[in-house]
């Protein structure tokens, strides 16, 4: 077997020569890491810009792989082969490595005596002719992700401001219609994270942003930072990660949900807690837990867990349930949105 020229795949790349010599200005996004570093770059080859998230090649805790990995698993499909590089080999040829897949529908046809039954021309007809999303909307594009002097560049698709920055610009407070026109899409976004086997970990406003104006994405909210993003089915035993104790706090801990501050291994349901969390401070414009005082960090987490425990529902203003989300205003239920509506 040849072996890939992965360095000769980087130069060739449109997106290679941009990270080097023609970034636009630098500039760092309080929706991402505070170590990782993000850049306004351009696509030489058709003046695109985009969006390049940078990380240090010798980082003590590489996460840009994964993002890359997970951003990648989301934009592909059932029946579509995954695609895994393409370079070089040999100097003479260019080579596409890819999913492994089985029999093709002739060898099976041969097979079977070269005669299906109707049943299973019916399997395969539903198959081949349903309709499936080839562009899962509000999951940005990427293009690239490889090397750059010393350090990892993922590029991709450049987005419009996060939803803490339309916060901001909206006197801190989101009309109850608002929020719920945000609970609908960002309700579908981590629905769809999930059916590919992902739990987030990471809800917060700053993570969710908007496509940029006069564009045709400039209504839809996009979920970006897939850093912290996990898988919970096991790829061996294709089962449910199990339960477990004494985690570590991953995430956010405005957002986060009690469990996690419990120290409980998080799952899709924690995602969703989350989620009302952040939808109950659009509506109030704080959390009964922000600002507590504390003199260490450890101390400042424990004392959020301990405010949202001791904090009624019923005072929250957002109840998520299994078939949908509930707003209510000073214990009133003033609407409500369910789930695949």
């Amino acid at each position: 077997m040849c072996r890939l020229n992965k360095r000769a795949a980087h130069r060739s790349h449109p997106y290679c020569k941009p990270l080097r010599s023609s970034i636009d200005h630098h500039i760092r996004l309080r929706q991402l890491l505070d170590h990782n570093d993000v850049t306004v770059g351009k696509n030489l080859y058709n003046n695109e810009h985009v969006a390049i998230k940078m990380e240090p090649m010798k980082s003590k805790a590489p996460q840009l792989h994964l993002e890359y990995r997970f951003y990648k698993l989301l934009g592909t499909h059932e029946g579509i082969p995954k695609v895994y590089c393409l370079g070089t080999c040999g100097g003479r040829y260019n080579a596409l490595v890819m999913e492994l897949l089985g029999p093709s529908l002739e060898d099976l046809f041969v097979l079977c005596g070269r005669r299906f039954r109707l049943k299973t021309v019916l399997m395969i007809a539903v198959q081949l002719v349903s309709r499936r999303t080839t562009d899962p909307e509000g999951i940005p594009e990427v293009y690239y992700f490889g090397p750059c002097g010393k350090y990892n560049a993922l590029v991709m698709e450049l987005l419009g401001p996060s939803l803490e920055d339309l916060f901001d610009m909206c006197g801190r407070r989101f009309s109850l219609k608002t929020v719920l026109m945000i609970a609908m899409q960002l309700l579908h976004r981590i629905e769809y994270v999930h059916t590919r086997h992902l739990i987030y970990r990471d809800v917060k406003p700053e993570n969710f942003l908007i496509g940029r104006t006069a564009t045709k994405k400039e209504k839809i909210i996009h979920i970006i930072d897939f850093g912290l993003a996990k898988e919970y089915i096991d790829l061996e035993t294709n089962k449910h990660i199990p339960y477990r104790e004494h985690k570590s706090l991953t995430g956010t801990a405005r957002y986060m949900s009690i469990n996690t501050h419990l120290g409980k291994e998080q799952s899709r349901r924690d995602d969703l807690e989350a989620l009302g969390h952040m939808f109950m401070y659009f509506l109030r414009g704080s959390l009964p837990w922000q600002g507590l005082k504390a003199d260490t960090l450890k101390e400042r987490y424990q004392k959020i867990g301990d405010t949202k425990r001791a904090t009624p529902i019923e005072s929250e203003g957002v109840m998520i349930q299994e078939d949908g989300v509930i707003i209510q205003e000073d214990g009133v239920i003033v609407s409500t949105w369910e789930l695949g509506s």
